[in-house]
């Protein structure tokens, strides 16, 4: 396998997840990968124990920029939208989160800042993040953006 030894948690995400499950959060993952591409990265790291749910490409049958992937996570952690957020690193994904009702918090690993469309946030990695900070996010956007459906069209290779 060529990145077998190269996979790593991003710095600062077990801190976090494992502050947000101390403060009571429900967390999900929802991912257009399939099963076998979870479990080389999630189970590796041993990081499922943080999610209460996960949602792949198979448990879908629209993947992102459709709302579909985001739209399951919430309902099997009996969420409403409007109370969920989506930390994304991709723009197909920060649409789909927005059509499913959803604020973002972007992940700027391989993208800019200006990529993505309306964040409540953008953050390089998770160093330093915390559960109050994202509450104090959410009180600054009071609801999820519209779509931008130009943005929700683009081909990740045409970025």
């Amino acid at each position: 396998m060529l990145y077998w030894n190269k996979r790593r948690a991003m710095p600062g995400l077990v801190a976090f997840l494992e502050a947000a499950r101390a403060a009571g959060f429900k967390i999900g993952l929802g991912t257009g990968s399939p099963p076998e591409t979870i479990a080389y990265i999630v189970d590796h790291l041993d990081l499922r124990r943080h999610f209460d749910v996960i949602i792949g490409k198979e448990d879908v049958q629209r993947g992102k920029p459709h709302a579909d992937t985001f739209s399951a996570v919430a309902a099997k952690l009996r969420a409403k939208p409007e109370n969920c957020i989506v930390f994304e690193d991709a723009v197909l994904g920060e649409q789909a989160a927005y059509k499913a009702g959803m604020r973002v918090v972007a992940v700027a690993s391989s993208l800019k800042e200006k990529d993505f469309q309306a964040p409540l946030a953008v953050i390089k990695d998770f160093t330093g993040f915390t559960p109050e900070r994202l509450l104090e996010l959410l009180e600054q956007q009071a609801q999820a953006p519209k779509p931008d459906k130009q943005r929700a069209q683009r081909q990740y290779m045409h970025l």
